[in-house]
């Protein structure tokens, strides 16, 4: 397992934008574009929010079935921790 250090909210800024949202990693001069989907599982997981809370925001949003929302949701998650994102 990899020895991962959480960053600081304040190393990442964020923007909505009517497609999704931008996060920029100030530190490392990265930026991201997230989908609407993407920024709805990062916005409710960094508020701390719980994966099931995530599934459920997606499932009332959008057509879609719980089990595909889940499947969804933890893929982001591990591409968010991946970016440091998370």
């Amino acid at each position: 397992m990899k020895n991962s250090k959480r960053r600081e909210p304040t190393q990442l800024s964020r923007a909505k934008t009517n497609y999704g949202e931008v996060v920029l990693d100030e530190e490392r001069g990265q930026y991201w574009h997230l989908n609407p989907t993407a920024s709805l599982v990062a916005s409710t997981v960094s508020a701390g929010g719980s994966v099931d809370e995530a599934v459920e925001a997606i499932v009332s949003r959008y057509d879609v079935s719980a089990d595909q929302a889940r499947e969804d949701v933890h893929k982001v998650i591990r591409q968010l921790r991946e970016n440091h994102l998370l």
